[in-house]
């Protein structure tokens, strides 16, 4: 699947530069990576 392969490089591009956590918010980033669209909720 897509959504695999591009965490797997995200994975190792975060190895490669000692990333330790990524955060994600409800984006077009979290669904270009997951595939999961999330809601933003009011706070």
């Amino acid at each position: 699947m897509i959504y695999s392969s591009r965490l797997s490089r995200l994975r190792a591009e975060m190895y490669a530069t000692q990333i330790d956590f990524l955060l994600l918010t409800p984006s077009t980033d979290l669904f270009y990576l997951t595939g999961m669209r999330g809601k933003p909720y009011p706070r």
